[in-house]
């Protein structure tokens, strides 16, 4: 049939009140890869989770001509809307072998495979043969998910998933820990789906994965579809650099301009040094090397794209996943110690979803925190708009009221060092605005150092003393804040990427 396979206008979903996709058109075409991208909270994982049935969704939403918006999500599997998933996940106690089986059980799902891979033989065994083979799974099939590399189990998701006949495949996050190396050749398998006749989607938080695979990409920004075009179209784009950076062309032609609460900051006393910090997850790095400082009374900015490491780097310091090298506050080499020994320290990490007591009020969230009445009244002081609601519920406060908590209760703990990771995350810019000037304020008076990790640079630029810019986990550039904003065009690939995945491996091969 001509159009395309998947058709879906004015898709929204929301949790309750809240609104994570946001009235958003989206045609997905035979033949095709597109990409699928977004700050943090953009709503790229909610799309995917309402297209295969695991939120609801309203809006009119097409396979192939028929409407599938009311098929339960087994259903639309079976109909051919297959994903992976942003955590692998596999069948822990079944071998590679096994895992690709399981998804091949029905007669349907065997004959689509047959066809697909134009396998001679008959039965499972062939196909699951062919499968192993195309994806370069034959040399760990006997082998359990746990024993093989993170790569492996990412292409072991993926080769399930074109088991279960897929005419579209929505892929979330599957460069995630790879190699550049890696990366490309995950691309590749990628690709040949899409010359098989699928329609493939990817959400990935590497940029320049997306841009140097997709035909094309469209981008959300707070669940709307804010741009979609080529990646040459998307890389030049004014509303994505907006998205990624709080930057438009606008604020990228003006020099650079420190607010009035902005000053030259002397670094010392050093609160954190940060010396070849490497740290990950089940044994794969995801910073490798990092140095960094923050000194009293500075606005230090952590920068860099979704997955660049900013997140694991908060929680390296904080002691909450595994780490090598030095972190020290103070004179202090903390790490290795226990995450409450680190808060004691005078560690105070503000987590990128609050992690509040929803059950309790504001006032008992405080004084969970708080290491005296003293400070208790400092930090009311510094918000008095919490006094007014110290009686509610966390649950209940706005986005807005529980970030403004969260900053609270970390200032409560009158801590030497305050990490705070993406605080402008689904909040209005004036907030933010707000809730950044108070917080310059607070490092200049009390002397308390602040690690920053914002989404929205330009806004941290604007209060920040200094920063660094991370990429796959390594930082890339360092420097006064001014100086960083005066390079939009270095953040710009930072953030967006600048290569060609494909095309690095096969010259012949490029987006028409």
């Amino acid at each position: 049939m001509s159009g395309p396979l998947l058709h879906g206008r004015g898709l929204t979903v929301r949790y309750g009140g809240v609104t994570a996709v946001n009235a958003v058109d989206l045609d997905l075409d035979g033949g095709r890869v597109t990409g699928l991208i977004g700050p943090n909270g953009a709503g790229k994982t909610s799309l995917v989770d309402a297209i295969t049935g695991f939120a609801p969704l309203t809006g009119t939403l097409e396979l192939e001509g028929r409407d599938v918006l009311g098929v339960r999500a087994h259903e639309r599997a079976e109909l051919g809307i297959a994903r992976t998933w942003q955590g692998v996940q596999l069948f822990a106690d079944l071998t590679v072998e096994e895992n690709l089986r399981v998804a091949l059980r029905r007669p349907g799902r065997l004959q689509f495979a047959r066809d697909l891979l134009r396998v001679r033989g008959d039965g499972p065994d062939a196909v699951t043969q062919e499968l192993l083979e195309r994806f370069e799974l034959d040399g760990v099939a006997e082998r359990l998910p746990n024993a093989i590399t993170h790569v492996q189990r990412v292409v072991t998701g993926l080769a399930r998933a074109v088991a279960v006949r897929p005419r579209v495949l929505l892929v979330d996050e599957p460069a995630a820990g790879l190699s550049e190396a890696e990366g490309r050749r995950l691309a590749v398998h990628l690709r040949a789906l899409a010359d098989d006749g699928a329609a493939v989607l990817v959400i990935d938080h590497d940029m320049g994965f997306v841009l140097g695979l997709c035909d094309e990409v469209a981008v959300l920004d707070f669940g709307r579809l804010i741009e979609r075009g080529s990646p040459q179209q998307i890389r030049a784009s004014a509303a994505v650099a907006e998205a990624y950076l709080g930057v438009g062309d606008a604020d990228a032609d003006a020099p650079a301009q420190a607010p009035p609460q902005q000053i030259e900051v002397v670094a010392e006393p050093t609160v954190l040094a940060v010396e070849g910090l490497h740290a990950g997850y089940d044994g794969l790095d995801v910073v490798h090397g990092i140095d960094l400082r923050v000194g009293a009374g500075e606005v230090v900015a952590l920068l860099g794209a979704n997955g660049a490491g900013k997140t694991t780097t908060l929680l390296a310091i904080s002691g909450l996943v595994s780490a090598r090298g030095v972190v020290r506050v103070g004179d202090t080499d903390v790490k290795g110690w226990a995450t409450e020994k680190i808060a004691r320290a005078g560690v105070a990490h503000v987590p990128e979803n609050r992690e509040l007591f929803g059950e309790l009020t504001v006032a008992e969230n405080l004084r969970l925190a708080a290491r005296s009445r003293e400070e208790l009244a400092r930090v009311l002081a510094i918000f008095p708009a919490l006094a007014a609601i110290s009686g509610r519920r966390a649950s209940v406060l706005s986005g807005g009221e529980q970030q403004m908590l969260a900053i609270a209760r970390g200032l409560a703990m009158a801590p030497r060092l305050l990490m705070i990771d993406e605080m402008s995350l689904g909040l209005a810019p004036l907030i933010v605005e707000q809730l950044l000037a108070t917080l310059r304020e607070v490092a200049l008076a009390s002397g308390c150092g602040v690690l920053l990790v914002e989404q929205h640079v330009h806004r941290a630029l604007d209060v920040a003393d200094r920063a660094y810019l991370l990429a796959d986990g390594r930082v890339t550039a360092q420097g006064p804040a001014a100086a960083m904003r005066d390079e939009i065009g270095e953040l710009t690939a930072g953030y967006l990427g600048d290569d060609d995945l494909l095309t690095q491996s096969d010259p012949s091969r490029s987006h028409a």
